[in-house]
């Protein structure tokens, strides 16, 4: 069979075996829910084909010809332009993606005063972004850093503001077109509040983060949007803990019921240690579910300078977290997991600790690295914009993926380092990663300052589940366990979706 199957590797296995299999040239493979994982050398492959047969009472024949490449790899395609003067002004700090569309800040820009401020919203057909619209403050006092931070979801995008006391507009699209829905602010609002800081956004669903309010206590603020398109208050979110320079709602992130708040100045365990907060909703009803923290907090870490959520899964940035000594800044990210269906009744904690990633240690300079974080279902995504060698570096970005089973030899590891990702032009001082964006197969990564966009695609995975098409029992439905009870191949993901 292993003749007949060339470079392939097939072995015999029942149900729930895990240890890991050699083949003796260097390659093994782990079972990960139910399929198997290959690596070499501890890196992970890309599967060309997958072919599991039945033998019954339990066995089945696996064979898999692999090739010694990274698993999926992400390939650049398309470096995106300001175009219109909008170069260096921030242009790609911050990003958005969602689906075929991308928001792009530049939140420096001067086409209405310096520096107004504009968002360019980009539309994907096929392969390629092209601009669709770009959008710029209606109000004179908000003509400033407008595009600070920005969110997108569907057809309603946010685009925040520190101008003045701070605001965040919304817009929806119709046809093409995005029009304004409404402009949110807090009408106890003041100047140095910073509302719009950064923005998050989730169906109907928006939070604004505040870092400056209180003396730089912080706060964050829920707004709804009813069925006539009106948006409203909801409630208004501080820590239990919360102190005088915390800079909660540094960073924002929310999904459904759940928000991730960053709390970077926090120093409740050391001077801007840094903290990171869980509330939920219950009927209407926001409350704090836990305070999130690193196991090996220090001064200065940052930790919660950047945070994103997605479904039970939260990554938190720490930008300033040092490997060994106070001359090595590194940076890091932490993922939290937690318990399914754990909300606000569940006894804490309901999240844990699920593994601390890092890049590649030893670079003579700050690598930065988490100051930029995106999860997007078993992948992340992580910005390290100090770069890795030398005085001046473009930067980089790293994606890793969750695995049930980590590579042979390391069963304490979950996610492993899928790529790293660097610009084909890249330069040194672009700050390459300082923003990032991720949905499913897309990744938007910008630098700052810089004028230039860089899309990075993963070919040939439609659903994003890190499973190729050619070998995935359900190619348009994410299933990396790849669950198929019946055995006929196909995945049962796609059957219970018919």
């Amino acid at each position: 069979m292993e003749d007949a199957w060339s470079a392939g590797i097939c072995r015999e296995r029942s149900r729930g075996v895990r240890a890991p299999l050699k083949n003796g040239n260097g390659t093994s493979l782990a079972a990960r829910h139910g399929a198997v994982d290959a690596y070499h050398d501890g890196v992970k492959l890309r599967p060309a084909l997958k072919l599991s047969l039945s033998l019954g009472l339990g066995l089945a024949l696996i064979c898999l010809p692999y090739s010694l490449t990274h698993a999926l790899d992400w390939t650049e395609v398309q470096t995106l332009l300001a175009g219109d003067g909008a170069a260096a002004t921030s242009f790609g700090y911050p990003l958005a993606v969602d689906g075929d569309t991308t928001l792009i800040g530049a939140s420096g820009h001067d086409d209405q005063g310096v520096p107004s401020g504009s968002v360019h919203v980009l539309a994907r057909s096929g392969d390629t972004w092209t601009l669709e619209q770009k959008l710029t403050p209606v109000n004179s006092t908000d003509r400033k850093t407008f595009g600070k931070s920005v969110a997108v979801d569907g057809n309603t995008a946010i685009v925040g503001t520190t101008a003045y006391t701070g605001s965040a507009y919304v817009y929806t699209r119709s046809d093409g077109a995005w029009t304004l829905q409404g402009i949110l602010r807090i009408a106890e609002g003041s100047i140095g509040d910073d509302l719009g800081w950064s923005v998050g956004l989730d169906g109907g669903t928006a939070v604004i983060g505040a870092p400056g309010v209180n003396a730089d206590g912080g706060a964050a603020y829920v707004f709804v949007r009813g069925v006539n398109g009106i948006w409203t208050r909801q409630a208004t979110l501080v820590p239990d803990d919360n102190m005088l320079g915390d800079a909660f709602g540094t960073s924002v992130s929310v999904d459904e019921d759940t928000v991730v708040i960053g709390a970077p100045g926090n120093e409740s365990r050391f001077y801007a240690a840094g903290a990171a907060y869980v509330f939920t909703r219950d009927a209407g009803s926001w409350s704090q579910q836990q305070r999130l923290e690193p196991a090996d907090p220090a001064v200065g870490d940052h930790f919660g300078n950047a945070v994103d959520i997605d479904g039970d899964t939260a990554l938190i940035g720490a930008t300033r977290s040092r490997a060994s000594s106070d001359t090595e800044v590194f940076g890091a990210a932490y993922v939290f997991t937690r318990a399914p269906g754990a909300l606000s009744a569940q006894p804490l904690p309901a999240w844990t600790l699920e593994q601390k990633l890092t890049a590649a240690q030893g670079s003579p300079i700050p690598d930065r690295f988490g100051s930029s974080v995106v999860v997007d279902r078993d992948t992340v995504l992580i910005g390290a914009p100090g770069g890795d060698t030398g005085l001046l570096t473009p930067g980089a970005a790293y994606l890793f993926s969750r695995s049930a089973d980590a590579a042979p030899g390391d069963p304490a590891v979950t996610w492993v380092l899928d790529q790293k990702l660097t610009p084909a032009d890249g330069s040194n001082g672009d700050r390459f990663g300082r923003a990032t964006a991720l949905d499913g197969a897309t990744a938007v990564i910008g630098a700052y300052p810089g004028d230039a966009i860089h899309v990075f695609v993963r070919p040939g995975d439609i659903d994003g589940d890190n499973i190729p098409d050619e070998t995935d029992n359900c190619p348009t439905i994410a299933n990396p366990d790849q669950a198929d009870k019946n055995g006929d191949g196909f995945g049962d993901a796609c059957v219970h979706s018919e």
